[in-house]
């Protein structure tokens, strides 16, 4: 029995030696495997001379030529301020970037890319063209970027692109093609671009836009912006008609009047929200233009040298939300007829225009307007009832003005909230009696802290330009006796009445000095004649004395 028992010992340490090099011969298997591995990624990753290398991402400086050696596991290769000049097809094939995400060629002086010059690129999502040289992209230069989704071609020297031009990109979302010299975009150029959702084609040489076809293609296009090009007066009709997903259009900084546009200019754009004119001599609101988009919410007007606001104006984009007639410097009044009609207005903005006064009842009927600014203007009045209706009011900046007082119940219609602003510095208050009524109002209605959150005075204060012993105060600190208008002290009527009667009294006395004079002096002269008469005719015949020229005219 004791034999038996020491043999299972023996036979359980013999197990426990088996198991124990078994363990350490995985261990060294293990080891040996890390290291291979360690080896060949340090074999794999060795930067390119001349390079820098950051994780996965390679940055190649000033560089003449793409290296041969850039590692295969590369995501994001960067050529800033790179010297090539041509991309020749097939340029990436040798150097096996199959999982390369993004390529940067920026700040170069690229002026060719040659047909199927990124071929061997599968993943690359994010294509970085911008601040070259290019002038000519060659048809199917993009090709086999079935993945790319955001292309970067802003700051070139491009002319023109071609029908189909980007037909190798179906994925791509977002694309800029400004400051650039485009004279014209042809017909189905962006044909292919299925998903596309943001096209900026801004600072070109466009002159004119031609029909749909321009555009074909781009069904889910959502932002297009051709503002700046300064030469663009001619839109073409239907020219958006395929835009169907469209909700933003950027217009501005062109040439464009009120007459470039008809009523078919935005037919179809079913779900266009935003539409700039900004800095266009429209002249007048092309107010038929609207016809075709009803459910507009917001219009930028602004520097567009409008000479009125018509009645009816505004009459097919009864949902407009948003509104800005700013920079009109002949807009002289507050378009009150024209506010009516939009119930719906949340943002008016008039601005560094003309206006000087705001009348009553002007915004009656704007009771859905949350912000208003009238700011950078002449407005120097504002009557009894000039901002009933505001009851939605939150903001309200009438910065800037030449406004001296308001009336005590100006700001009656408008309810406190705890977002309530009301801007009223740079302003030259007069802080006398006629601005006491309205201070003593602010304060019946509103506390100290409330004061400081709705006037901002803490940041923006409204200041006292006048009386001088109130000048440059806060109007919100001046006590209520200080707000006096007091008469300007009473003249010493006595003091003027004495100075009248001296200056009379002297000139009567010269005037008698000067009559007794004359008097005198006529007197001696006629006694000399006598004498001298007397004299002539002792010592002369009287013929003699008839020959002397004497004055028996004068009289006294």
């Amino acid at each position: 029995m004791g034999e038996l028992v020491q043999g299972s010992e023996q036979t359980c340490r013999m197990c426990g030696v088996t198991e124990l090099g078994k363990a350490r011969q995985k261990l060294r298997v293990l080891l040996l495997a890390w290291l291979l591995i360690g080896f060949e990624i340090q074999g794999t990753w060795a930067c390119p001379e001349l390079c820098e290398c950051d994780g996965l991402t390679v940055t190649c400086s000033d560089a003449t030529e793409i290296p041969v050696d850039i590692p295969p596991e590369t995501t994001v290769l960067m050529f800033p301020r790179h010297r090539f000049t041509n991309l020749p097809g097939y340029t990436f094939v040798p150097h096996n970037l199959r999982n390369l995400r993004e390529l940067h060629l920026r700040r170069g002086n690229l002026e060719v890319i040659n047909e199927n010059a990124f071929h061997g690129l599968p993943e690359l999502t994010k294509l970085h063209l911008d601040y070259n040289n290019l002038q000519n992209i060659d048809a199917n230069a993009f090709d086999s970027l079935g993945k790319v989704d955001h292309l970067y071609l802003y700051y070139n020297k491009l002319q023109r692109i071609r029908a189909r031009q980007f037909v190798g990109l179906p994925a791509l979302r977002w694309m800029s093609l400004s400051f650039n010299a485009l004279t014209d975009i042809p017909a189905n150029a962006f044909q292919g671009l299925e998903h596309l959702t943001t096209l900026y084609i801004r600072y070109n040489h466009l002159s004119e836009l031609g029909d749909y076809q321009s555009f074909s293609g781009l069904h889910k296009l959502q932002m297009l912006s051709l503002e700046n090009n300064h030469a663009l007066r001619t839109v073409g009709d239907e020219t958006f008609s395929q835009l169907y997903s469209l909700t933003d259009l950027e217009l501005g900084g062109n040439q464009l009047t009120s007459d470039s546009f008809t009523e078919a200019t935005f037919s179809g754009l079913h779900k266009l929200h935003t539409l700039n004119f900004h800095n266009n001599p429209l002249g007048l609101v092309p107010s038929l233009a609207l016809k075709a988009i009803p459910q507009l919410d917001t219009l930028r007007l602004t520097s567009c040298q409008l000479r009125s606001v018509r009645q009816n104006d505004f009459e097919y984009a009864p949902d407009l939300k948003q509104l800005f007639l700013d920079d009109n410097v002949a807009l002289k009044q507050i378009p009150a007829h024209t506010l009516s009609e939009l119930e719906q207005l949340e943002i008016l903005d008039f601005s560094r225009n003309s206006v000087t006064d705001i009348l009553a009842f002007s915004f009656q009927n704007a009771t859905s307007l949350k912000k208003l600014f009238i700011t950078d203007s002449k407005l120097s009045g504002i009557e009894e009832d000039g901002l009933d209706g505001l009851v939605n009011l939150d903001e309200l900046n009438l910065s800037n003005n030449e406004l001296t007082t308001l009336p005590k119940t100006a700001l009656d219609s408008i309810p406190y909230s705890d977002s309530l602003k009301i801007d009223l510095g740079d302003n030259p208050w007069a802080c006398d009696c006629h601005l006491r009524d309205f201070l003593q109002w602010v304060d019946k209605h509103y506390d100290a802290p409330q004061i400081q959150q709705i006037f901002n005075i803490t940041e923006h204060q409204p200041k006292c330009l006048s009386p001088p012993q109130n000048a440059g105060r806060s109007i919100f600190d001046i006590p209520t006796h200080d707000l006096s208008c007091e008469a300007p002290p009473p003249k010493d009527i006595g003091h003027e009445e004495n100075q009248r009667r001296v200056t009379i009294g002297s000139c009567v006395g010269l005037a008698i000095v000067v009559i007794l004079c004359t008097v005198l002096s006529i007197l001696f002269y006629r006694r000399r004649q006598r004498k001298l008469r007397d004299m002539l005719r002792r010592y002369g015949s009287r013929d003699n004395v008839s020959s002397f020229p004497l004055d028996d005219n004068v009289s006294i």
